[in-house]
């Protein structure tokens, strides 16, 4: 279903880069939990470009996009550039969404997970 929503909202004319972005994050989870890590890193790097830098204030839906690129990065192994992106992804959540929230949570988990290496 998520590529198929991907499809359908790639095809819309004018296009939707914020359902598309959320479409192709969506596919992107589903594709790295059945470790299919090349589909699921296409997908997020696809969905990190359609979202750029947010308001540093208010902004979350890029640090969105950043911590499902790390989650690509880190099932590469490519720890210390996963480490980057979710300490990035964390700053901008804890800013814009809170220390207590579940987003901001689930990026700190993540990054807590990494292998020290």
């Amino acid at each position: 279903q998520a590529n198929s929503a991907v499809d359908a909202l790639a095809a819309m004319k004018p296009a939707n880069p914020e359902q598309l972005a959320n479409a192709l994050l969506a596919q992107a989870r589903i594709a790295l939990a059945q470790h299919d890590n090349e589909a699921g890193c296409a997908a997020a790097n696809q969905a990190l470009e359609l979202r750029p830098l947010d308001d540093p204030k208010s902004g979350w839906r890029h640090a969105e996009a950043q911590a499902v690129h790390a989650e690509c990065l880190a099932a590469r192994r490519e720890f210390m550039l996963a480490r980057s992106e979710l300490q990035a992804a964390l700053a901008s959540l804890q800013r814009a969404r809170g220390t207590h929230h579940w987003m901001t949570q689930s990026v700190l988990q993540m990054l807590q997970s990494l292998p020290k290496a």
